[in-house]
C-alpha cells in the first residue's frame, strides 16, 4: 500500500518538475495525465490528448503548435467542456499501452473516458483548430438535452397545500402565499348569500388541491383594509394570483370548472430544444421569448431553479433551452460565464437581456424578477383585459404611454407612429438609464379611450399621437420635460422626461380623476349600505317603513298644495 503511494506522489512530482523544467514536448496549456489521474480527470467532457515521449523528434517539432492550439482555445473549457491533454508515455507507458499507442506523437479524442476518435489528418494548427470546433461544437450541443428534457408536460406536486384545506388568511398569510404562488383565492363576507352557497365546494376545492395548489380565503367584513387593498368590490370574488398576476375567475361556481382553472396555473409549459436553424424561426414568430443556455459549467440546480419560479409556470411566456454554441455565437453571448438566462424581443436576432447564473447568483425570487421586468414587447397595447395587470405589477414598472389613433382612415400614420414609438422604445432599451423600476412602452387608442385619457391623465383628443409617463405605484403621472416643455410624442422629448423623473426635478401630478374618486365614493357607499342592512335587517326595515311613510305622507302634502295653488291661479285668469 505505501509503495503504490509512493509511487504516485512520485509520478506526480515528476510530471510537475518536467513541466517547470521545460521537459522536450511538453506543453503549459495542456493538462498532464497520469494513470493516477486519467479517470478523474476524464470522466467528464471531451479531451483531445497528445501521446508523446521527450526523447521523439516529431513530437518536440509539434509542441509549439499544440501550445499555440491549446492556449487559443483554453475557453472551450468551460464552454463547451473541450479539454486539451498531454501523456508522456515514456513515464506513463502502462496507460499508453492501454490506450494502444503505435508512434509518437499521436492523438486521440475521448468522451468520458472513452475513445471516440483518433486524429489522423494533417497536424498543422488551422486543420486542428477545425477539428476541435467541429467535435466540441456536437458535444456542445448535446448538453442541454442531456439535463432535465421532459417531453410532454409535467405536474407539481410541490408539497403547497399538505393538508388539503383551504387556508383562513390574514394580510401577512396572504402576502406570503402570493409571493410564493400561485393561489386560489376567494374572497367573502359572512352575510352574503352567494358566498355561503359557495362555502362547501370551495372546501372541496381546498381538498382536491392537496400537494397541488395552495387555495385561501378572506373574510373582507373582518378585514375591510385587506380586502380594499386588492380591489374587492363584490362578493365571492376568486382571483388566481400567479406570478405578480391577477386572473379573476368568472366561470360556473362549480367544483370541476373551478379545478380545472386552478389545474392550468400548476402546469408548466413545455421547455422546447431549439438549434440554431430552429431558433431563426422563433425570432420571427414570437415577440418575447426567453430562452435557457446551457454551457459544460452548467450546475443542474440551474434550470431546476428556473423552473420553480412562478413566472416559468404562469404559462403566459415562451422559453426555449439550447446549448448549441452556434447561437452563443451569433448572439455574442458569453458561454464562458456557465448558464445565462436571455431575452429576445421585437424579432431581433440579440437579446436585450441576459442573466448569468455563475455571476448573480440569482434567487427564484430575483430569476421571477427579470423575467417580470421582461415578459412584455418592446411596445405592447394596451386593452381592458391586461390594464389591471399593467398597472399593478409586482416590479412597480413605470409605463411610457402612448395615445395612438389605429382607425382605418389612419391606418399608415398610425402604422407609421408605432413604428417610431418602438424605435424609441429599442433606444431605450438599448441605452437608456437603468432604473431600479423597470420601463415598459404602451400605447392604447385614443379614440376608444378618449374620456379615461382625457379625464386621468390630461391628454386633449385633438392633439394626437400624445404621450404621458405613467408612476402606477404612486397613480402619478408626468407631462412635462426637463427643459419646462410639454412631453411631445418625440424620442428626445420621452427620454427627457425620464431622465427628469428619476433625477426628482419634475413634479408629478395626480392621476387619480374627479369622476374616478366620485365613482370610488359612490361605490364605498353602496358597499357600506349593504354590510349594514346585513347587519341590522329589523332596524333597516323599520327606518325604511318610515321613509316611505314620509314621502307618501309629503307627496300627497305636496299634491294638495299644487292643486289649491292651481284653482287659485285657474280663478284669478277667469
Amino acid at each position: 500500500m505505501f509503495g503504490s503511494v509512493a509511487r504516485w506522489a512520485a509520478a506526480g512530482l515528476l510530471v510537475a518538475a518536467a513541466v517547470r523544467a521545460g521537459l522536450p514536448g511538453t506543453v503549459e496549456h495542456a493538462h498532464q495525465l497520469t494513470a493516477e489521474n486519467w479517470e478523474e480527470k476524464t470522466r467528464n467532457g471531451m479531451w483531445l490528448v497528445e501521446h508523446f515521449s521527450p526523447g521523439c523528434g516529431h513530437c518536440r517539432a509539434f509542441a509549439p503548435t499544440y501550445e499555440k492550439l491549446s492556449e487559443e482555445n483554453k475557453d472551450l473549457e468551460k464552454s463547451r467542456g473541450m479539454f486539451f491533454g498531454q501523456i508522456n508515455c515514456q513515464v506513463q507507458g502502462d496507460l499508453c499501452n492501454s490506450h494502444e499507442i503505435k508512434f509518437y506523437p499521436q492523438l486521440k479524442l475521448y468522451q468520458n473516458s472513452q475513445e471516440i476518435d483518433q486524429y489522423t489528418g494533417d497536424r498543422s494548427h488551422g486543420h486542428l483548430t477545425e477539428y476541435v470546433q467541429d467535435k466540441s461544437r456536437i458535444f456542445a450541443r448535446s448538453l442541454a438535452q442531456n439535463v432535465l428534457v421532459e417531453s410532454g408536460r409535467e405536474k407539481v406536486t410541490s408539497g403547497v397545500n399538505a393538508e388539503g384545506i383551504s387556508v383562513n388568511a390574514g394580510e401577512e398569510e396572504l402576502d406570503r402565499m402570493i409571493k410564493d404562488g400561485p393561489v386560489f383565492v376567494k374572497f367573502y363576507a359572512p352575510w352574503c348569500g352567494h358566498c355561503k352557497k359557495l362555502a362547501p365546494t370551495w372546501a372541496e376545492l381546498g381538498t382536491a388541491m392537496k400537494d397541488k395548489l395552495a387555495i385561501a380565503e378572506v373574510n373582507c367584513e373582518a378585514l375591510p383594509a385587506l380586502c380594499k387593498k386588492h380591489k374587492i368590490t363584490g362578493y365571492p370574488t376568486l382571483n388566481l394570483y400567479n406570478a405578480g398576476a391577477v386572473k379573476p375567475y368568472n366561470g360556473p361556481r362549480k367544483l370541476n370548472k373551478m379545478q380545472e382553472f386552478a389545474l392550468n396555473a400548476i402546469i408548466p409549459p413545455t421547455l422546447h430544444h431549439v438549434d440554431a436553424e430552429e431558433l431563426k424561426t422563433v425570432q420571427k414568430r414570437k415577440d418575447v421569448f426567453f430562452l435557457f443556455l446551457h454551457t459544460f459549467g452548467t450546475k443542474p440546480n440551474d434550470l431546476a431553479m428556473l423552473k420553480k419560479t412562478s413566472t416559468y409556470r404562469a404559462n403566459d411566456v415562451a422559453f426555449y433551452q439550447s446549448s448549441d454554441p452556434d447561437i452563443f455565437a451569433s448572439s455574442k453571448i458569453d458561454g464562458t460565464k456557465g448558464s445565462v438566462l436571455a431575452v429576445f424581443k421585437d424579432h431581433m436576432d440579440k437579446p436585450v437581456s441576459t442573466l448569468y447564473f455563475d455571476e448573480a447568483h440569482p434567487s427564484t425570487d430575483q430569476i421571477n424578477t427579470f423575467i417580470m421586468s421582461h415578459k412584455y414587447p418592446l411596445v405592447t397595447e394596451l386593452t381592458p383585459d391586461n390594464h389591471e395587470e399593467l398597472f399593478n405589477l409586482p416590479t412597480r414598472a413605470l409605463i411610457v404611454l402612448a395615445a395612438l389613433k389605429p382607425g382605418s382612415k389612419n391606418r399608415k400614420e398610425f402604422e407609421s407612429d408605432l413604428a417610431y414609438f418602438t424605435k424609441v422604445s429599442r433606444a431605450w432599451q438599448k441605452g437608456g438609464r437603468q432604473f431600479s423600476q423597470p420601463v415598459h412602452f404602451v400605447w392604447t387608442d385614443a379614440t376608444r379611450q378618449s374620456k379615461w385619457l382625457k379625464h386621468t391623465y390630461g391628454v386633449n383628443p385633438k392633439k394626437l399621437p400624445a404621450v404621458v409617463l405613467i408612476d402606477p405605484p404612486l397613480n402619478q403621472y408626468y407631462d412635462t420635460t426637463l427643459e419646462r416643455d410639454s412631453l411631445k410624442f418625440d424620442g428626445a422629448s420621452i427620454f427627457s422626461t425620464l431622465e427628469g423623473m428619476y433625477q426628482h426635478f419634475l413634479i408629478p401630478k395626480a392621476a387619480s380623476s374627479a369622476l374616478e374618486r366620485g365613482s370610488k365614493q359612490f361605490e364605498d357607499g353602496v358597499m357600506g349600505l349593504m354590510k349594514i342592512v346585513a347587519r341590522h335587517p329589523f332596524l333597516t326595515f323599520f327606518i325604511l317603513g318610515a321613509f316611505i311613510a314620509f314621502a307618501i305622507f309629503g307627496l300627497g302634502r305636496f299634491i294638495d298644495y299644487d292643486l289649491n295653488k292651481t284653482n287659485a291661479a285657474n280663478s284669478r285668469l277667469d
